[in-house]
């Protein structure tokens, strides 16, 4: 999302947007719409939006309390996108249906259910590729971007909870879905922030699961260091801290293959003193494929 698109369609003050400045890719910048400024927190580049226009009522409200005017889906809604489709080339079924991973069977976009802080759905969030076609081929050019809800705030809440804030003795923070759906096939409690960075409320989410052990699993790039930089900082009352490591080859965790990644996690929790959560991974981890076993045998 630009910085036109973010004062346009973006909800809530803070409104996160892609630095044009330098070459971003996971919305780095953030604008302030009361203020009308902006700064990036990778090349701290900044300035003052153009336009500024006073807020109406309903967008004061809106940017007040973002999930006050969220739509609100029932439960069965995600049935419309059960067939995981996209996602199978990335994780095993049993996952998918515990995530609730699908692909909309009209775009082909995979998604994934978003929530309020409140734990209600809000609708899906959406995993499109950008391609364009060359020839008689569809080719992939900017990578993947990511629709949410247009009356929804990511900075409300985690992706990886479906809104229940259950008490973790260890967790993991990670950037987005497929990160947070990563750690939870090791059996890690894998919570996504929807960018590269905490906001408040999502502090005080964390501060609701007592977790013992934070595991900070930001990409390893310098906007991943970067967020890593301001965990320390924002959790430090919370709980202990440990960086977890990717291999830079692959960057996150949704692009380190499976068993490498277990074995990071496992010997990242081990050396901070946390090896007796091993066993509850793996017990979660069984106990979450026999969950979608069951359900084979129902239908």
């Amino acid at each position: 999302m630009t910085l036109a698109e973010a004062l346009t369609h973006g909800e809530g003050i803070e409104r996160p947007f892609r630095c044009e400045q330098h070459d971003d890719n996971h919305a780095s910048a953030s604008v302030n719409v009361l203020k009308m400024v902006w700064y990036c927190y990778t090349c701290h580049a900044s300035g003052a939006a153009d336009k500024k226009k006073a807020p109406s009522n309903d967008a004061l409200e809106s940017m007040i309390s973002p999930d006050r005017l969220a739509r609100v889906y029932p439960q069965s809604y995600l049935a419309l996108f059960a067939d995981p489709g996209y996602w199978l080339t990335r994780f095993p079924d049993w996952l998918c249906h515990e995530m609730g991973l699908g692909q909309d069977p009209f775009t082909g976009d995979g998604v994934f259910p978003v929530h309020t802080g409140e734990g209600l759905l809000a609708g899906i969030g959406r995993r499109r590729l950008v391609t364009e076609i060359v020839g008689e081929k569809k080719i992939e050019v900017q990578g993947t971007r990511y629709l949410y809800p247009k009356v929804w705030a990511a900075s409300q809440t985690l992706f990886g909870s479906a809104g229940r804030w259950q008490t973790h003795p260890v967790i993991a923070l990670v950037e987005g879905a497929a990160d947070a759906s990563a750690c939870w096939e090791v059996g890690a409690p894998g919570f996504a922030v929807y960018g590269s960075g905490l906001h408040l409320p999502q502090i005080d989410l964390v501060a609701r699961m007592q977790p013992r052990l934070v595991l900070l699993g930001f990409d390893m790039d310098e906007a991943g260091e970067k967020a890593v930089t301001r965990a320390f900082g924002a959790l430090a009352g919370i709980a202990p801290m440990k960086r977890v490591r990717w291999p830079r080859r692959d960057k996150d965790p949704a692009g380190t293959p499976y068993g490498l990644r277990k074995e990071i996690l496992h010997r990242t929790v081990v050396d901070a003193g946390y090896g007796e959560v091993v066993p509850q991974w793996t017990a979660w981890r069984r106990a979450a494929r026999l969950r979608y076993a069951s359900t084979l045998e129902v239908a």
